[in-house]
């Protein structure tokens, strides 16, 4: 197993020196699928009806599954046509089903469930980056940008498009209008990049246009082209969402009220530019967090869940896929950060700016945050006013290959951080060479990070992943970014096997070893780990990975002997019941308590869908604690079980209840969240929510933290 920082304690790092070995494999490419995109002869209605316009459009039928069973042919059959006119491209499923229903599930905006179809557009002709577009049979519709040749999904991006499904008793049929004023694109090309996906969950098959192998993976690189295109912008591009919101809050027995206004304007200045701007804004989480339990000394990482810093995050991010493990120099939640007594740094305005010219990709963002006032463990304290400053810029190489610049910082009247990196990755098919290399600066003090990855897929049956990664000692952004160790060297290796079955049960399976060197802060010698594990995909949907660990390592100033073992099951997600399992045991040093010992995590995760509008979702985690002598200390448990109910597609309700407890003290808190949400119109919303945190002290329950508010967002476009 190949573990990433974030996730655990190694990092996920590589040799540079390996990269020369990938570099003369060439994969083979197949000739390249082409699609004629024509003027429509006439109006075309958004409205699951296939008009007599639709008769003039070039279509393509030939699907190809990527599974169960690579390469062969979809087991149904999926016409797909394309037109266009001076407002929008246009997309027509024609989707057959085979002695049963289509599976139609309501839900919320970027919900893939039941049988759903998704548009791939490559609008800049780069082979990294795309845009898709999905709909369900039930009509939810979903969209997102992809980044790093298809490996980097960012479902937070949300576009403007047309949709309307028709369901009979042997299929479905879906047409989906996307305006040109929705995408952003070269001006210089006729042709875009295109591929489409289609779901079947009856048969836990996926299938898309462009073949995908089993030893392979779904590329941008690789889209078929859409010709013939004829983008027609007829408006301004400025998208204005005046916003209003209500709170009111009873903290620790003191009730504020807040009503306020805010405005965000974007404006698309060209078909490959956009700024976004936002002023005023309430930022306050609707969800809460989920309750974790932190046994390590690193400090735990949260998702962003903000649309400001979500839409347009992959523009930031440094090259190379998920593998990479690259140092996140820019972590935007520590803009308008949550503060220790649960307050949140306010933000006055934010701008950012995002946008392609040639090869070159371009970002920049600024934000500024205002003082405030709170109760730290020492008692009074101020977060004082701050200016963050973003800065990227991305060269497209030859191929599928980058290299890149990063500039953050953040500058108050009494503190300096800041950090400039330069990156880049050189990658195939089957090859990906990852590289950063990054300065600190936090009030005078200075100092470096490295970072390189590399990654092999040998054709046809084996992995190779090895890494270097460093950290200096005075390398800190700790308020811009989130590298929460310094003064750190590791290197790791990982090499197995890996199968792929053309029949019988299993898709694939992988075995690897894995050595790993890490020396960290304070220690003077390497901490050395293997590491044994085996993955194995099945044709039903269901995985299965374990792993076996063990070692030297250095821990405050002691040397031992670790052991951790780890097991993971996962079933099917589209059918009625699915779950996620996971349980893991390992020996070392509790942070904690500030002992050696064993410890044991158990998650479970399962979802049960009792009709197409109303789910039932439960989370346990399990925390098991040992002391030195072996007895078990304390068994920490939260379990949070959830309530989702979509009458009518984008209305959504959602209920849950968190309650950690431990078997010494019973129940610590009591957490209970209620979220009402339409999406009455494009790109607008209304949300109501409830959150209600009480915290048991003298055998008795005394609310923490109780909030209501109503938050309205509407969109006006030109």
């Amino acid at each position: 197993m190949f573990w990433t920082r974030r996730g655990t304690r190694r990092g996920s790092v590589a040799l540079v020196t390996a990269g020369i070995v990938a570099l003369s494999i060439s994969p083979i490419i197949a000739q390249t699928m082409i699609v004629d995109v024509t003027n429509a002869e006439g109006q075309i209605v958004v409205d699951g009806v296939l008009e007599p316009v639709w008769s003039g459009a070039d279509s393509v039928s030939t699907f190809t599954q990527f599974a169960p069973f690579p390469g062969k042919p979809l087991s149904e059959l999926t016409t797909v046509y394309v037109l266009q006119d001076g407002r929008a491209l246009y997309f027509a499923f024609r989707c057959r089903t085979h002695d049963r229903l289509p599976d139609c599930r309501t839900g919320s905006r970027d919900g893939r469930s039941g049988d759903y179809v998704v548009v791939y557009l490559d609008t800049f002709k780069d082979k990294k980056t795309a845009y898709a577009f999905s709909v369900t049979c039930a009509g939810v519709q979903g969209d997102a940008v992809l980044s790093e040749n298809g490996m980097i999904e960012n479902r937070d991006w949300n576009g403007l498009f047309e949709s309307a499904v028709s369901t009979s008793d042997s299929g479905y049929i879906i047409e989906m209008a996307i305006p040109w004023s929705t995408l952003r694109y070269r001006r210089d090309v006729s042709s875009w990049g295109l591929d489409i996906k289609r779901n079947i969950p009856r048969h836990e098959e996926v299938g898309y246009l462009v073949p995908v192998k089993a030893n392979d993976r779904f590329t941008v690189s690789d889209f078929a082209v859409l010709q013939g295109i004829k983008p027609a912008r007829k408006d301004i591009g400025l998208e204005v969402f005046p916003q209003a919101f209500f709170r009111t809050e009873n903290s620790y027995g003191s009730v504020h009220n807040d009503f306020q206004g805010a405005v965000d304007v974007n404006w698309n200045i060209t078909p490959s530019t956009r700024i976004q701007s936002t002023f005023n804004p309430d930022f306050s989480q609707i969800e809460a967090d989920p309750f974790a339990f932190n046994l390590s000394k690193y400090d735990l990482y949260f998702d962003e869940k903000r649309p400001f810093f979500s839409e347009g995050k992959e523009y930031f991010e440094p090259s190379g896929s998920a593998l990479a493990g690259q140092l996140e120099l820019f972590y935007s939640r520590q803009v308008g950060r949550k503060l220790v007594d649960g307050s949140e740094v306010p933000i006055q305005a934010g701008v950012q700016a995002v946008g392609k010219m040639n090869r070159v990709d371009y970002a920049a963002l600024m934000c500024h945050t205002a003082a405030k006032r709170y109760d730290d463990y020492y008692g009074p304290a101020e977060e004082q006013a701050a200016w963050f400053s973003v800065g990227r810029m991305k060269y497209h190489l030859s191929g599928i290959s980058t290299i890149g610049m990063l500039y953050a910082g953040k500058h108050t009247d009494s503190s300096d951080n800041s950090v400039l990196s330069l990156d880049g990755t050189s990658s195939s098919r089957n090859m990906e060479l990852t590289y950063q290399l990054a300065g600190s600066s936090l009030d005078g003090e200075t100092d470096w990070a490295v970072n390189s990855f590399f990654f092999l897929h040998t054709v046809p049956y084996f992995i190779v992943k090895a890494g270097a990664l460093h950290v200096g000692r005075d390398f800190n952004v700790s308020q811009i970014g989130y590298v929460p160790w310094n003064d750190c060297t590791d290197f790791s290796f990982v090499a197995g096997p890996v199968l792929y079955p053309k029949s019988g049960p299993i898709t694939y399976s992988n075995f690897n070893v894995a050595a790993t060197l890490v020396r960290e802060y304070g220690e003077t010698a390497y901490s050395r780990e293997f590491a044994f594990s085996w993955e194995t995909a099945f044709r039903n949907g269901w995985g299965l990975t374990m792993s076996y660990e063990i070692g030297k390592e250095i821990e405050r100033d002691r040397s031992y002997n670790p052991k951790s073992a780890h097991l993971y099951v996962s079933t099917d997600t589209s059918r009625k019941l699915w779950f996620i399992g996971s349980v893991s045991s390992w020996y070392g040093y509790n942070y904690a308590r500030g002992f050696f010992a064993r410890s044991e995590k158990i998650n479970v995760y399962g979802s049960y869908r009792l009709s197409r509008q109303f789910s039932l979702a439960f989370n346990n985690d399990t925390w098991i604690e040992h002391g030195p002598d072996h007895r078990r200390k304390e068994i920490t448990n939260s379990i949070r079980p959830n309530v989702y109910f979509s009458p009518v597609n984008q209305l959504v309700l959602k209920v849950f209840q968190e309650t950690p407890f431990t078997r010494n003290d019973g129940v610590r808190s009591i957490r209970l969240g209620i979220t009402l949400s339409y999406n009455f119109m494009p790109k607008s919303w209304v949300i109501m929510a409830f959150n209600d945190y009480q915290w048991r002290g003298d055998d008795e329950y005394k609310p923490i933290d109780r909030v209501f508010a109503i938050k309205f967002k509407h969109f006006l476009s030109w």
